[in-house]
């Protein structure tokens, strides 16, 4: 008989180990060779459950046993070390007898491995199926855990996580997409050149009260503020809202209104350009009604933005621009600012 893989479960059938004739009424002269035998095959059945090295390419692996088989037979069981990381579908090769694919039980299922499933100097116990010609992983569920559908790609994004899952993901959250600053018209001071006037307004039926600052239709005025932007800014662009309505007569047509940025970090001349101004046409629409334009285009501040920047803001109305037709002052009420942030605070 061959080694362990060819012994008997029937005590009576097991008549040969390592060539040595062990039958009943064997020669005395050839026990204490059968037992040698016997403790070689065993050696062998050892060192191959004790994680045979793999060798091959790629995601084609193959290992070469202590003990040598003959042929594939279901329920055979190997143990072996992985000399490198899979990539994707794998094979294993036993003793040149033919590559089988390797599969791992996940969904209720046997599925083809994932990349990295297979570890360098990590150890696998893998059980020949001979009803579907492949070899199982014993272990391995779906990356490792019984019930888990999620990529090693995905898992990895948890590399690092020092703190609870969820609270990372909340943190996340609050920092994504735009955040808004509103800026009320009395944040804002006219230009001494061009400015616009100030205008405080109550409304006749319930003494509303309107702050704000009337446009010429016919000559371009400017009204500035400055904003102390948060440090979770991400120093790129903004875009912005203007919130407005008649003056003291209503009128017809589009007002053009533009918005233009500098940002200012320590030690730089305040005294500085404007970026490129983003302009937004807005249609009058009724006297005494709030009217919100459009939101501009990406407004790029001039300088070189970094945290914690000083961020100046000038409004104007372009009232000689062919497109601007209204012919009543337009009051401005208040900016919205939209800026994007890269953290969840300001620390």
């Amino acid at each position: 008989m061959g080694g362990t893989l060819d012994y008997s479960t029937t005590a009576g059938s097991n008549t040969t180990v390592g060539g040595v004739n062990i039958a009943e009424g064997m020669q005395a002269g050839l026990v204490n060779n059968g037992m040698r035998a016997m403790m070689a095959d065993s050696k062998k059945w050892q060192l191959d459950w004790s994680g045979l090295t793999t060798a091959g390419a790629g995601n084609a692996y193959t290992i070469t046993s202590n003990q040598g088989i003959a042929a594939y037979a279901d329920g055979q069981r190997f143990s072996f070390r992985a000399d490198r990381n899979n990539t994707g579908a794998a094979t294993l090769n036993i003793d040149s007898r033919g590559a089988k694919a390797l599969r791992k039980a996940t969904g209720g299922a046997l599925a083809a491995m994932e990349a990295d499933d297979l570890v360098a100097n990590a150890v696998y116990d893998v059980v020949f199926v001979s009803a579907d010609d492949v070899f199982v992983i014993v272990g391995i569920h779906g990356n490792g855990l019984p019930g888990l559908t999620a990529t090693v790609t995905e898992l990895n994004y948890t590399d690092g996580v020092t703190s609870p899952i969820q609270t990372q993901l909340d943190a996340k959250a609050a920092a994504a997409g735009l955040h808004t600053i509103w800026l009320p018209a009395g944040s804002f001071t006219p230009t001494t050149t061009n400015g616009a006037a100030y205008a405080s307004q109550e409304l006749a039926t319930n003494d509303v009260m309107i702050q704000g600052y009337d446009f010429s239709a016919s000559t371009d005025q400017k009204i500035q503020t400055m904003i102390a932007m948060p440090k979770s800014w991400n120093e790129s662009t903004v875009t912005a809202q203007v919130l407005w309505k008649d003056g003291a007569t209503a009128g017809t047509g589009d007002v053009i209104w533009g918005v233009r940025a500098l940002s200012v970090s320590n030690d730089d001349a305040l005294d500085a350009s404007f970026g490129t101004a983003q302009t937004v046409t807005d249609t009058f629409i009724a006297s005494g009604d709030l009217h919100v334009s459009p939101t501009t285009s990406a407004i790029t501040a001039a300088g070189t933005p970094a945290e914690g920047d000083l961020l100046i803001v000038e409004v104007y109305r372009d009232a000689d621009a062919g497109g601007d037709t209204y012919t009543q002052l337009a009051r401005f009420v208040g900016l919205r600012l939209f800026y994007t942030v890269n953290a969840g605070d300001d620390t």
